[in-house]
């Protein structure tokens, strides 16, 4: 399975290995060994590494939001589909993926996700 996240996120298992440690030092996830299987771990999100995602997140979409304004009106959808199209060329990066709305009235949504509505 650590093969598979290291794969996921272009990074060596004992890479990821180091950074799920990190993240456990710092109180973002809680590691629990199997009782049944002690090479068996499972990393769940504590409540301050879900907001610290949370503020990430949030930052995120404050920033491309920001550069989204800063995009004549009707261009903005021209850009966000040339944008999310060069990010789903990485058929590898499934969970990285965009998808987009564009509405008219209120600008265009990007969103992450498994699956995208861009051909």
């Amino acid at each position: 399975m650590l093969k598979d996240i290291a794969s996921q996120v272009h990074r060596t298992p004992g890479a990821v290995s180091k950074i799920i440690e990190n993240l456990a030092q710092n109180g973002m996830v809680e590691k629990k060994t199997s009782e049944s299987n002690p090479r068996t771990v499972t990393i769940m999100s504590t409540n301050l590494g879900i907001r610290k995602r949370d503020e990430v997140m949030s930052r995120l979409d404050n920033y491309f939001g920001e550069i989204l304004k800063a995009i004549p009106d009707g261009d903005k959808e021209v850009s966000i589909r040339v944008l999310a199209y060069i990010a789903n060329q990485f058929p590898d990066n499934k969970p990285f993926r965009y998808s987009y709305d564009y509405h008219p009235d209120c600008g265009a949504e990007l969103t992450f996700g498994e699956e995208s509505n861009i051909g």
